[in-house]
C-alpha cells in the first residue's frame, strides 16, 4: 500500500534509542488511550520519526511499527484534531510536530474482573 496525501513523498525513520518517556495513560472518552510511542513530522527534513518508549514492552513496539504505513495519510487529519502539536526545537530553532500515539485500553474494570477472577481460581496456598 503506497501512502496517498500530502505527506506521501516524507521519509520514515525509526530511532533506535528509545525516548527517556515512560508509558503513560489518557482518558479519551469512553477509552483509555496507552501512550508508548511517539511519532515526530519535521517539515524541514520532510521525514517522520517514531521514537518507543523506554519501556515499550516488544509487541508495543511491533504495534507501532505496523502503523507506519498509515501514519502519512492520518497525519492530516491528527493535525486537524490537535493530536499532533506543532513545537520549536529550543537550540536549533526550526520547527516540528509531534504527536504521542499508542494502544486503546482494554476496559481497566472488565481487566480488574478478569484478575480477580484468576486469583480467586488459584485458590489460597502457603
Amino acid at each position: 500500500m503506497t501512502a496517498q496525501g500530502k505527506y506521501a513523498d516524507y521519509t520514515f525513520r525509526v530511532e533506535e534509542t528509545p525516548s527517556v518517556s515512560k508509558v503513560w495513560y489518557e482518558d479519551r472518552g469512553p477509552n483509555v488511550l496507552r501512550v508508548h510511542y511517539q511519532v515526530f513530522r519535521t517539515p524541514s527534513r520532510r521525514e517522520f520519526l517514531l521514537r518507543h518508549f523506554v519501556d515499550a514492552t516488544a509487541s508495543d513496539r511491533a504495534e507501532a511499527q505496523a502503523m507506519i504505513p498509515k501514519i502519512p495519510r492520518l497525519w492530516e487529519r491528527w493535525e486537524r484534531d490537535g493530536r499532533a502539536r506543532k513545537r520549536r526545537h529550543t537550540t536549533k530553532g526550526y520547527y516540528y510536530w509531534t504527536a504521542p500515539l499508542g494502544t486503546f485500553a482494554d476496559d481497566p474494570l472488565v481487566q480488574m474482573e478478569l484478575e480477580m477472577m484468576i486469583d480467586l481460581s488459584e485458590g489460597v496456598t502457603k
